[in-house]
């Protein structure tokens, strides 16, 4: 992992900041922005949307409750996920989506959650941090598989990245492979959809 602190120059990131959503601190957790935002951040495009994270050693639902309590106060909330996995909102500088499948211990906990390596990027409001796949496929443009946990959301981020432009041949292959050889539970299959 390499990590870069920096700012990120750009007035959403900016509004998140300000607003206490991106870098929200208790004593030992965070919220974090990654995905493909960052990765957007990075080749100066506008991103799609922004995906939140709670990241710490001791974190704990009472950090999760309160950012979305913030979040229901300032933005129109347009989806709860049955699950309590996602919650999106729209906001005044684009949707955002608290992913909330587990809390994270690290930001490189959450990173290797990943399951396509240009999304394997992070800014806690200070620092970028980034996966060493995650800067050479960026560079060359090339969607890779890190890891498959939901593989109908995998399929369909592959689908999406073929639409940004990403060689997509080699991660829709090794999806096929790891589906066909790996035991995922049927219900796991169709169940979770995160974007």
């Amino acid at each position: 992992m390499l990590n870069l602190r920096t700012k990120i120059r750009n007035e959403n990131i900016q509004a998140f900041m300000d607003a206490g959503i991106l870098g929200y601190k208790s004593e030992h957790q965070s919220t974090v922005l990654a995905g493909g935002a960052v990765r957007s951040f990075i080749t100066k495009e506008n991103p799609r949307d922004f995906d939140v994270f709670v990241i710490g050693e001791d974190a704990t639902e009472q950090v999760k409750t309160e950012l979305l309590a913030k979040c229901d106060a300032e933005y129109k909330n347009t989806f709860r996920c049955p699950q309590k996995l996602l919650y999106s909102y729209e906001t005044p500088f684009g949707k955002m989506q608290v992913i909330t499948p587990r809390t994270y211990a690290t930001i490189e906990d959450l990173l290797d959650s990943f399951d396509l390596t240009p999304c394997r990027g992070a800014f806690d409001g200070e620092r970028v941090t980034l996966d060493k796949a995650f800067i050479r496929d960026v560079k060359k443009k090339v969607c890779n598989i890190h890891r498959i946990t939901y593989p109908t959301a995998t399929m369909n981020r592959i689908f999406k990245y073929r639409t940004y432009g990403y060689s997509t041949f080699q991660a829709t292959e090794e999806f096929v492979r790891q589906v066909n050889v790996s035991d995922f539970p049927t219900e796991d299959l169709f169940k979770h959809y995160i974007d």
